[in-house]
């Protein structure tokens, strides 16, 4: 029987030795011997819980080889043995600091060969460790916990009493059942392995489910004004966010804001901040205080190391302007349709969740003229990696703006992704981030 996970085949080690070395000839003995091999291995083809799994592998190790204490060890991402379960012959756990000779379990990972040790002198004992000697035991078992001619780990069992002799037959049986529990913990390693990527992708496609209810359906119409916008997300989640919230005064507010980093992590907090966003214009009057308020209350529950990067402006249709916020996000640029220049529209503060009392002041009005072009974006844009490691850039960036007076917004914002796309062909997917685009339009 063979087992597969995914690309992975785990097989089965044979039942008994090859010589069969574990059969005394005590039809007992033998009969009590063949009992646990069987048992093992039926727990090989039942799918248990790892953690469930690693303590009924000591605890029968612990029954079988009738010592006092067991220990399971299993190889870190560095190849360091690492206690995983420890137990004594009451069925207790012991601390993962429990004392034993653990230059043996090493030992045997390292090589791949089991050991059996009978210690009569203090002499033996010292030669084998200091915790041995300290310990006082007097009989040592191990074994490595194979699978496919590596090792993951070591089963570890040790005794006190001076009649526990083991003999070759106890080792070669202890290490057969030593084989047949490595394949049930690697089979069980593996199984984990693959729930734990199927829930983690449950909870990816909930969050981005959530996350889809807090982008606009549609872009409001607003007269004097064409606008279009764009995203395209690293992950399943995106750590960029825009929205646009019309206001009781007849303007039209765009955001456009990022998270540093991106995941599930990010996209729930541009959740709360889009949510708080939307109150906090609804019931204030002063856009200086909106984001001041948005930054205290982001600051408590942004971990440290995290910010938001935030612009803000509100349309007005007469006369055609707008007002904004910069909070340590890219600036926005103007194309000026009458002089074919590119403006910038500077930060008036930090990135949210910085600090707690920073202050942030409104620009009051910029003037937008009939053909005049406004786009928002964030760093995933400028930052997309290209196959020879340079990125896009900025002036990459106006250079696409300046070729796109003539087009609609909505063209716009497809060119811009097409000519970045274009730049970051055969660059690595792991340098990509979140990209978002707006474009506003000023109509004749």
């Amino acid at each position: 029987m063979s087992f597969f996970f995914g690309k992975k085949k785990v097989e089965p080690p044979p039942v008994v030795a090859a010589d069969g070395s574990f059969l005394t000839g005590n039809a007992t003995s033998d009969e009590r011997n063949v009992k646990i091999l069987l048992d093992t291995i039926a727990a090989v083809n039942i799918g248990v819980d790892l953690d469930e799994l690693l303590i009924s592998v000591v605890d029968k190790t612990i029954e079988f080889t009738r010592t006092e204490r067991g220990v399971l060890l299993l190889a870190d991402d560095q190849g360091e043995l690492q206690v995983r379960v420890a137990r004594d012959d009451r069925g207790r756990s012991l601390p993962d600091d429990v004392q034993f000779s653990r230059s043996i379990p090493k030992k045997v990972h390292e090589t791949g060969e089991e050991s059996k040790q009978v210690i009569t002198s203090d002499e033996e004992a010292r030669q084998l460790g200091t915790s041995v000697l300290e310990l006082k035991l007097r009989s040592v078992m191990c074994a490595s916990l194979t699978v496919e001619d590596a090792s993951i780990g070591a089963i570890y069992v040790d005794s006190k009493a001076t009649s526990r002799e083991f003999t070759a037959a106890d080792l070669s049986l202890f290490n057969a059942l030593a084989q047949q529990m490595a394949v049930a913990i690697e089979r069980s390693r593996l199984m984990k392995s693959e729930i734990d990527k199927e829930r983690m992708q449950r909870d990816l496609d909930h969050a981005r489910s959530i996350q889809s209810y807090f982008y606009p359906e549609t872009i409001p119409k607003y007269s004097g004004f064409d606008i279009a916008a764009g995203n395209q997300s690293a992950d399943e989640t995106t750590g960029d966010y825009y929205d646009f919230i019309e206001t009781d005064e007849g303007r039209l507010g765009v955001a456009v804001g990022d998270v540093s980093g991106h995941g599930i992590g990010a996209a729930l907090i541009l959740s709360k901040a889009q949510a708080l966003m939307q109150t906090y214009i609804e019931v204030l009057d002063d856009l200086d205080k909106v984001f001041s308020k948005l930054n205290q209350k982001l600051e408590k529950d942004i971990e440290d190391g995290k910010f938001l990067t935030l612009f803000y402006a509100e349309l007005n249709r007469e006369p055609r302007s707008l007002s904004y916020n910069n909070a340590g996000h890219n600036p926005p640029l103007v194309l000026r349709k009458a002089s074919n220049e590119i403006e910038t529209l500077d930060r008036t503060g930090i990135a949210i969740g910085l600090m707690p009392d920073s202050m942030y002041n409104k620009c009051e009005s910029v003037a937008l003229n009939p053909g005049d072009t406004v786009l928002l974006y964030t760093d995933g844009i400028t930052e997309a990696m290209g196959a020879s490691g340079e990125q896009f850039q900025e002036e990459r960036l106006r250079a696409v703006l300046a070729e796109s007076r003539e087009r609609t917004a909505k063209e716009t914002v497809s060119e811009i992704f097409r000519r970045v796309q274009l730049h970051a062909e055969g660059g690595s997917e792991s340098d990509r981030d979140d990209m978002t685009v707006i474009v506003i339009k000023v109509t004749e």
